[in-house]
Protein backbone atom coordinates (compact mmCIF):
# COMPACT_ATOMS: atom_id res chain seq x y z
CA UNK A 1 0.00 0.00 0.00
CA UNK A 2 1.33 3.43 -0.91
CA UNK A 3 2.30 5.63 2.01
CA UNK A 4 1.61 9.35 2.23
CA UNK A 5 4.74 11.51 2.20
CA UNK A 6 5.43 14.01 5.00
CA UNK A 7 3.02 16.92 4.81
CA UNK A 8 5.42 19.60 3.66
CA UNK A 9 5.43 21.55 0.44
CA UNK A 10 8.48 20.77 -1.73
CA UNK A 11 10.62 23.79 -2.54
CA UNK A 12 11.77 22.69 -5.99
CA UNK A 13 9.93 21.59 -9.12
CA UNK A 14 10.58 18.03 -10.32
CA UNK A 15 8.25 18.00 -13.32
CA UNK A 16 10.71 18.92 -16.05
CA UNK A 17 13.38 16.76 -14.47
CA UNK A 18 11.09 13.72 -14.34
CA UNK A 19 9.92 14.19 -17.92
CA UNK A 20 13.50 14.65 -19.08
CA UNK A 21 14.57 11.46 -17.33
CA UNK A 22 11.78 9.48 -18.96
CA UNK A 23 12.43 10.84 -22.45
CA UNK A 24 16.23 11.17 -22.18
CA UNK A 25 16.27 14.86 -23.08
CA UNK A 26 18.15 17.77 -21.57
CA UNK A 27 16.53 19.19 -18.45
CA UNK A 28 18.35 22.49 -18.21
CA UNK A 29 16.98 25.76 -19.51
CA UNK A 30 19.05 28.88 -19.26
CA UNK A 31 17.82 32.12 -17.71
CA UNK A 32 18.11 33.76 -21.12
CA UNK A 33 15.93 31.06 -22.73
CA UNK A 34 13.33 31.43 -19.98
CA UNK A 35 13.28 35.22 -20.26
CA UNK A 36 12.99 35.00 -24.02
CA UNK A 37 10.07 32.57 -23.80
CA UNK A 38 8.31 34.65 -21.16
CA UNK A 39 8.72 37.84 -23.19
CA UNK A 40 7.12 36.06 -26.12
CA UNK A 41 4.01 35.45 -24.02
CA UNK A 42 3.72 39.06 -22.83
CA UNK A 43 2.72 41.57 -25.49
CA UNK A 44 2.97 45.36 -25.30
CA UNK A 45 -0.70 45.44 -24.33
CA UNK A 46 0.04 43.07 -21.46
CA UNK A 47 2.97 45.23 -20.37
CA UNK A 48 0.71 48.29 -20.25
CA UNK A 49 -1.79 46.32 -18.19
CA UNK A 50 0.89 45.31 -15.67
CA UNK A 51 2.18 48.87 -15.44
CA UNK A 52 -1.31 50.25 -14.82
CA UNK A 53 -1.92 47.62 -12.15
CA UNK A 54 1.31 48.53 -10.39
CA UNK A 55 0.46 52.28 -10.38
CA UNK A 56 -3.13 51.86 -9.26
CA UNK A 57 -2.21 49.79 -6.23
CA UNK A 58 0.14 52.37 -4.76
CA UNK A 59 -2.89 53.90 -3.04
CA UNK A 60 -4.33 50.70 -1.56
CA UNK A 61 -4.58 50.56 2.25
CA UNK A 62 -5.39 47.39 4.17
CA UNK A 63 -4.85 46.09 7.69
CA UNK A 64 -2.31 43.52 8.80
CA UNK A 65 -3.39 40.29 10.49
CA UNK A 66 -0.92 37.70 11.68
CA UNK A 67 -3.70 35.12 11.89
CA UNK A 68 -4.05 35.21 8.12
CA UNK A 69 -0.48 34.06 7.71
CA UNK A 70 -1.09 30.89 9.68
CA UNK A 71 -4.49 30.35 8.07
CA UNK A 72 -3.05 30.55 4.56
CA UNK A 73 -0.20 28.19 5.37
CA UNK A 74 -2.53 25.67 7.00
CA UNK A 75 -4.91 25.88 4.05
CA UNK A 76 -2.09 25.26 1.58
CA UNK A 77 -0.84 22.26 3.55
CA UNK A 78 -4.36 20.85 3.89
CA UNK A 79 -5.12 21.09 0.18
CA UNK A 80 -1.69 19.69 -0.66
CA UNK A 81 -2.41 16.69 1.59
CA UNK A 82 -5.81 16.09 0.01
CA UNK A 83 -4.44 16.18 -3.53
CA UNK A 84 -1.42 13.99 -2.76
CA UNK A 85 -3.67 11.43 -1.09
CA UNK A 86 -6.05 11.48 -4.05
CA UNK A 87 -3.19 10.67 -6.42
CA UNK A 88 -1.77 7.93 -4.21
CA UNK A 89 -5.22 6.42 -3.65
CA UNK A 90 -5.60 5.89 -7.39
CA UNK A 91 -2.55 3.61 -7.36
CA UNK A 92 -3.41 1.79 -4.15
CA UNK A 93 -4.69 -1.73 -4.95
CA UNK A 94 -6.23 -1.94 -1.47
CA UNK A 95 -8.42 1.10 -2.05
CA UNK A 96 -11.76 -0.24 -3.38
CA UNK A 97 -13.22 3.11 -4.45
CA UNK A 98 -10.61 5.72 -5.46
CA UNK A 99 -12.01 9.00 -6.73
CA UNK A 100 -10.10 8.50 -10.00
CA UNK A 101 -9.72 4.83 -10.84
CA UNK A 102 -6.53 3.41 -12.33
CA UNK A 103 -7.18 1.61 -15.65
CA UNK A 104 -7.27 -2.16 -15.45
CA UNK A 105 -5.10 -2.65 -18.55
CA UNK A 106 -7.36 -5.40 -19.89
CA UNK A 107 -7.96 -3.77 -23.25
CA UNK A 108 -7.26 -5.88 -26.33
CA UNK A 109 -5.20 -3.27 -28.22
CA UNK A 110 -2.21 -1.26 -27.04
CA UNK A 111 -3.75 1.93 -28.41
CA UNK A 112 -6.77 1.31 -26.18
CA UNK A 113 -4.49 0.69 -23.19
CA UNK A 114 -2.73 4.01 -23.62
CA UNK A 115 -5.99 5.88 -24.28
CA UNK A 116 -7.27 4.65 -20.91
CA UNK A 117 -4.15 5.93 -19.15
CA UNK A 118 -4.29 9.22 -21.02
CA UNK A 119 -7.86 9.76 -19.80
CA UNK A 120 -6.76 8.78 -16.29
CA UNK A 121 -3.91 11.30 -16.30
CA UNK A 122 -6.10 14.04 -17.78
CA UNK A 123 -8.76 13.43 -15.10
CA UNK A 124 -6.16 14.03 -12.41
CA UNK A 125 -4.98 17.16 -14.25
CA UNK A 126 -8.50 18.59 -14.34
CA UNK A 127 -8.95 17.99 -10.62
CA UNK A 128 -5.56 19.52 -9.81
CA UNK A 129 -6.31 22.60 -11.91
CA UNK A 130 -9.70 23.08 -10.24
CA UNK A 131 -8.42 22.78 -6.67
CA UNK A 132 -5.18 24.70 -7.19
CA UNK A 133 -6.99 27.58 -8.90
CA UNK A 134 -9.52 27.77 -6.07
CA UNK A 135 -6.76 27.69 -3.46
CA UNK A 136 -4.67 30.29 -5.25
CA UNK A 137 -7.63 32.65 -5.62
CA UNK A 138 -8.44 32.31 -1.93
CA UNK A 139 -4.90 33.09 -0.81
CA UNK A 140 -4.55 35.93 -3.31
CA UNK A 141 -7.67 37.50 -1.79
CA UNK A 142 -6.07 37.24 1.64
CA UNK A 143 -3.09 39.22 0.34
CA UNK A 144 -5.36 41.87 -1.13
CA UNK A 145 -6.83 42.44 2.32
CA UNK A 146 -3.53 42.36 4.22
CA UNK A 147 -1.61 45.57 3.46
CA UNK A 148 -0.71 47.79 0.55
CA UNK A 149 2.55 46.00 -0.22
CA UNK A 150 0.96 42.54 -0.35
CA UNK A 151 -2.07 43.90 -2.18
CA UNK A 152 0.25 45.12 -4.90
CA UNK A 153 1.86 41.69 -5.10
CA UNK A 154 -1.53 39.98 -5.27
CA UNK A 155 -2.78 42.19 -8.08
CA UNK A 156 0.42 41.75 -10.06
CA UNK A 157 0.08 38.02 -9.51
CA UNK A 158 -3.45 38.18 -10.94
CA UNK A 159 -2.32 40.18 -13.95
CA UNK A 160 0.56 37.81 -14.66
CA UNK A 161 -1.66 34.76 -14.20
CA UNK A 162 -4.14 36.09 -16.75
CA UNK A 163 -1.30 36.38 -19.25
CA UNK A 164 0.61 33.17 -18.56
CA UNK A 165 -2.24 30.77 -17.67
CA UNK A 166 -3.17 29.92 -21.29
CA UNK A 167 0.43 29.01 -22.07
CA UNK A 168 0.80 27.02 -18.86
CA UNK A 169 -2.38 25.13 -19.67
CA UNK A 170 -0.94 24.18 -23.05
CA UNK A 171 2.28 22.99 -21.43
CA UNK A 172 0.45 20.78 -18.95
CA UNK A 173 -1.81 19.44 -21.70
CA UNK A 174 1.30 18.31 -23.60
CA UNK A 175 2.39 15.94 -20.82
CA UNK A 176 0.15 13.07 -22.01
CA UNK A 177 1.82 13.38 -25.42
CA UNK A 178 5.18 12.82 -23.74
CA UNK A 179 3.69 9.88 -21.90
CA UNK A 180 2.73 8.36 -25.25
CA UNK A 181 6.39 8.42 -26.30
CA UNK A 182 7.36 6.74 -23.06
CA UNK A 183 4.57 4.17 -23.45
CA UNK A 184 5.75 3.28 -26.95
CA UNK A 185 9.31 2.97 -25.69
CA UNK A 186 8.34 0.60 -22.88
CA UNK A 187 6.21 -1.72 -25.00
CA UNK A 188 8.94 -1.87 -27.65
CA UNK A 189 6.67 -1.64 -30.65
CA UNK A 190 4.54 -4.68 -29.80
CA UNK A 191 1.14 -4.67 -31.42
CA UNK A 192 -0.64 -6.42 -28.53
CA UNK A 193 -0.29 -6.02 -24.76
CA UNK A 194 0.82 -9.65 -24.20
CA UNK A 195 3.61 -8.92 -21.69
CA UNK A 196 2.15 -6.20 -19.46
CA UNK A 197 3.77 -7.67 -16.37
CA UNK A 198 7.12 -6.57 -17.80
CA UNK A 199 6.37 -2.89 -18.39
CA UNK A 200 2.96 -1.92 -16.99
CA UNK A 201 3.93 -1.63 -13.29
CA UNK A 202 6.86 0.56 -14.26
CA UNK A 203 4.64 2.73 -16.46
CA UNK A 204 2.12 3.12 -13.65
CA UNK A 205 4.85 4.13 -11.20
CA UNK A 206 6.17 6.70 -13.65
CA UNK A 207 2.68 8.14 -14.09
CA UNK A 208 2.35 8.46 -10.31
CA UNK A 209 5.72 10.20 -10.10
CA UNK A 210 4.75 12.63 -12.86
CA UNK A 211 1.41 13.44 -11.25
CA UNK A 212 3.10 14.26 -7.94
CA UNK A 213 5.70 16.37 -9.74
CA UNK A 214 2.99 18.20 -11.68
CA UNK A 215 1.10 18.89 -8.47
CA UNK A 216 4.26 20.37 -6.99
CA UNK A 217 4.72 22.58 -10.05
CA UNK A 218 1.13 23.78 -10.02
CA UNK A 219 1.38 24.70 -6.34
CA UNK A 220 4.61 26.68 -6.60
CA UNK A 221 2.94 30.06 -7.41
CA UNK A 222 0.60 29.60 -4.44
CA UNK A 223 3.50 28.65 -2.20
CA UNK A 224 5.17 31.87 -3.31
CA UNK A 225 2.18 33.90 -2.13
CA UNK A 226 2.16 32.13 1.24
CA UNK A 227 5.88 32.74 1.68
CA UNK A 228 5.33 36.41 0.84
CA UNK A 229 2.83 36.66 3.70
CA UNK A 230 5.26 35.01 6.10
CA UNK A 231 8.16 37.24 5.06
CA UNK A 232 5.99 40.29 5.61
CA UNK A 233 5.76 39.43 9.31
CA UNK A 234 8.70 41.12 11.08
CA UNK A 235 8.67 38.48 13.83
CA UNK A 236 9.54 35.70 11.34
Amino acid sequence: MAQSPPQTIPNGSRLKRELSALLDIGADISHQQFASRLSGWITFAHADQLSATHYRLKKNKTIQSQQKQFRCKELLLAIHKVMVNRILASFDPENPKPEIKLPTGDQTELSEVFSAYRRFYSAHQREMERQVNTLHTTIRQELLEENAHLAKLASLDKAMADIIAPQARKQFAAIPLHLKKRFDSLVGGDSEPHSQTDWLPRFQQEICTLLLAELETRLMPTLGLVEAIEEEDPTN
